[in-house]
């Protein structure tokens, strides 16, 4: 399966809005040769790698760190599994598992299990997990049952795999590569393994595409099949605005406030979509202001969706409201977080007493 959305060296400036996908940070596996003693000695796999529907490998060769968890290969027709690969040497893996706590946190209940693994040593990985805040389920494939069929084919790590209920492949990626979004989709049943298999086919078929009218069919389906995923929108938006139909981006901007009414993330970046338009013409503080205060009220709003709600209203001169925002109660999950929020709530409050 391919992740990212591949465009044509013509079409590459209209796509921008992957460029946050694209630069999400991995590490090769192994880095180096100190990194690959402290890998575990696992064999080589030549075959096919995992595929959307593909069902799931089984973990019961692992070694568990923590309390056992299920394994996604026995589904349970109940729970919704992550299988994300790390290594104890990978910063990116280190920056994600506040992340991962997060969404654990978050959907356990709901019937979302999180499995990290690890294909170090026993001896390398335990004291890192023992002096390491993971909430979740975490072990070592030290013995190479279940990380070499996972990892076959993907050349970096962190990399998250999503399994539905039946034990099938749904998606796998970065574990940043908007992941709450799509196990909410998951969780809900609006998203199944039919479904994830007409996405990818128009996201793969978009590879080479020239011609911007052609594009922007695929993404007219892929908005149809996928309707609040953000990214959609803002590559139609840069299509247009790219190709001279500036007059036909507000009736984007109202499809996008349809798409993600239930999304908090897709409507606070709908919001600074809006206002940084370059044309004047084409900003929507209106929809912007309705789109954060519905985002920022919802119950599905995460950390990073105040912040970015806040952001959107600083932008317009609405600072008051943006202090209020970030001056609620909200649930913090390391320190990095707490910090970012007190970081934007002073400096709004300066800016506040600057105007005064």
């Amino acid at each position: 399966m391919t992740n990212r959305i591949r465009i044509s060296r013509a079409l590459r400036p209209l796509a921008l809005a992957f460029s946050a996908v694209v630069l999400l940070t991995v590490c090769l596996t192994p880095a180096n040769s100190a990194q690959a003693e402290e890998q575990a000695s696992v064999p080589s796999l030549v075959g096919t790698p995992l595929a959307i529907g593909d069902t799931a490998p089984s973990l019961a060769g692992v070694q568990w760190l923590s309390t056992p968890a299920g394994d996604p290969a026995t589904p349970d027709g109940k729970t919704v599994y992550i299988v994300e690969f790390w290594a104890t040497w990978c910063q990116p893996c280190k920056v994600t598992i506040p992340h991962l706590n997060q969404m654990y946190e978050k959907y356990k209940d709901k019937g979302l299990q999180i499995i990290g693994i690890s294909q170090e040593k026993l001896e390398v990985a335990k004291p890192f997990f023992e002096k390491t805040k993971m909430d979740y389920p975490v072990a070592v494939d030290a013995n190479g049952s279940a990380g070499p069929i996972y990892m076959n084919g993907i050349q970096g790590i962190p990399h998250a795999f999503l399994f539905d209920r039946t034990g099938a492949l749904i998606w796998h990626g970065h574990p940043l590569d908007n992941l709450e979004y799509r196990i909410r989709q998951v969780l809900s049943g609006r998203l199944d393994v039919a479904k994830a298999k007409e996405i990818n086919a128009l996201r793969d078929s978009l590879s080479g595409e020239r011609d911007p009218n052609k594009a922007l069919d695929v993404f007219n389906k892929l908005i149809t099949l996928d309707p609040a995923n953000s990214q959609y929108y803002t590559v139609k938006i840069n299509i247009l605005s790219q190709t001279g139909s500036l007059n036909k981006v507000p009736a984007v901007y109202d499809e996008w406030a349809k798409g993600c009414a239930g999304s908090p993330e897709g409507l606070v970046e709908l919001a600074l979509s809006t206002i940084r338009q370059e044309s004047i013409d084409l900003r929507n503080p209106e929809l912007a202001i309705s789109s954060v205060r519905t985002a920022v009220s919802s119950a599905d709003a995460d950390i990073a969706t105040m912040l970015i709600g806040a952001q959107a209203l600083c932008e317009m001169g609405m600072l008051d409201e943006a202090i209020a925002i970030l001056s609620k109660p909200i649930k913090t999950f390391n320190d990095a977080q707490t910090k970012a929020i007190n970081e934007h709530l002073s400096y709004y409050k300066k800016l506040l007493s600057l105007r005064k």
